[in-house]
């Protein structure tokens, strides 16, 4: 019995990989196709939006708008908030001045820990950048010039004036964002469908087995009782 589980071990450990989670594809939350016009944010602003989820989905880096992508020429701090009221952050992280954050589309990122954002709930992304330059975004019906992620919803702007805060001021313009800030999403890892399903046919197996060997065990010590009568 202990030769069979010596042999099963490195089979169990192949497939708990394969029964890790399926961890999807990140995407931005927000894509722009082209640029409007930017203007000095001189370390006054935080500026982002405020969104909802379809689904649940996780947040996996932090973003800060680079138009051109000529380098931030300040540190930038990104953060998340869930808006109850007071602000309750979430996650923060600071993008470094310079080329070095990963460039997508038109924003640099930071990856973060992966935190689960849930439906029901108001969330708001905010950068406060000291130094550079900041845009708009207001779809206003042409997705020509850009798209939110589909799990998002109820996308209105969010800014603050008076520099690094949660944003509480909005124009209230549906579809909106101060850029500022943007994230990166993907869907909640779901455990590997086949990985589960040969663990749990293995499982069967194994209780099989023990069950026979119990079998095999009993009728032994039977027939030596027997036999010493």
């Amino acid at each position: 019995m202990k030769h069979s589980a010596n042999l099963l071990a490195p089979l169990v450990a192949g497939l708990m990989a394969l029964a890790a989670p399926e961890v999807g594809a990140a995407t931005p939350a927000l894509t722009l196709s082209s640029v409007g016009a930017t203007f000095p944010t001189d370390g006054k602003f935080t500026l982002g939006f405020e969104f909802m989820v379809s689904e649940a989905v996780e947040v996996v880096s932090l973003g800060v708008f680079d138009g051109g992508a000529p380098g931030l020429a300040a540190p930038a701090q990104v953060s998340l908030w869930l808006d109850d009221q007071v602000g309750t952050l979430l996650a923060t992280t600071e993008v470094a001045a310079g080329t070095g954050a990963t460039l997508v589309g038109q924003f640099r990122h930071v990856a973060i820990s992966p935190l689960t954002l849930l439906p029901g709930n108001i969330y708001v992304i905010g950068a406060y950048l000291p130094a550079g330059e900041a845009t708009a975004f207001n779809m206003g019906g042409d997705s020509s010039v850009g798209s939110f992620d589909g799990r998002l919803t109820q996308v209105v702007d969010r800014y603050w004036d008076d520099g690094q805060d949660f944003p509480l001021g909005s124009s209230g313009v549906a579809g909106s964002a101060w850029l500022g800030a943007n994230f990166q999403i993907a869907a909640v890892p779901e455990p590997g469908q086949a990985g589960l399903l040969t663990l749990g046919l293995l499982g069967l197996a194994l209780r099989r087995r023990q069950q026979m060997s119990a079998g095999t065990s009993a009728d032994q010590s039977s027939s030596g009782s027997i036999a010493q009568r």
